[in-house]
């Protein structure tokens, strides 16, 4: 009996430190895009307010190789993401036989929480004066499990997922090239006198279009 009390604090101290699988956090997001076509699409500018957001951008457009960094820009672009997450329909499982053995079985492997992220990512592509000309929306959903040996952090999961779907948008964006071309030339390339009524339009669009 006299070991019983040390015992039970442990699997309560497991159990609560390891219990449940924590929110995305986007600052914490390590997207790369590897393999992808350079693209043919005239140079956009990373219009991103957001800090993290317009690293994160930088790395799926420019560190990836996707634009030319020589070109003279005839536009913007900008990044969003999205995400929620829910409990998987497997959690009462897990839930039940945790509670029946009072979290003891989370100390040889069994997960204490298993949760189901939906996430979306989000590319706008905007002409020289700010007025958005495409938009491209990719979405998947992963499971991430918690526990003493799973972890709580998604976030090397979700940025595996979110390179992979940003991948996908780069994809669309070098087969419709063309068509995006046309449209940014139709208002000619960034100035200095239309940077500044631009970057304003951008910034209030994004405030209008809340994700």
């Amino acid at each position: 009996m006299k070991y019983f009390t040390p015992v039970f604090m442990l699997v309560l101290t497991v159990f609560f430190s390891t219990s449940c699988v924590s929110d995305i956090n986007n600052s914490k997001l390590n997207i790369n895009i590897d393999n992808i076509q350079q693209s043919e699409m005239l140079k956009l500018i990373n219009s991103n307010d957001d800090i993290t957001l317009y690293k994160l951008g930088s790395q799926i457009m420019e560190k990836s190789g996707f634009l030319n960094k020589n070109e003279q820009g005839y536009g913007y672009y900008a990044i969003a993401l999205k995400n929620s997450k829910d409990s998987a329909p497997n959690k009462l499982i897990i839930g039940l036989l945790n509670g029946l053995t009072v979290f003891t079985l989370s100390l040889i492997g069994i997960p204490t929480d298993l949760q189901e992220f939906d996430i979306t990512a989000y590319l706008y592509i905007f002409d020289s004066t700010g007025t958005m000309i495409k938009v491209y929306k990719n979405a998947n959903t992963f499971r991430k499990l918690s526990g003493l040996y799973y972890g709580q952090d998604p976030d090397i999961k979700a940025s595996k997922y979110y390179s992979i779907l940003f991948k996908g948008i780069l994809e669309q964006i070098n087969i419709q090239y063309e068509e995006i071309n046309y449209l940014l030339r139709k208002t000619g390339p960034i100035t200095i006198e239309n940077t500044q009524p631009a970057r304003m339009k951008i910034t209030e669009f994004f405030r209008l279009n809340k994700i």
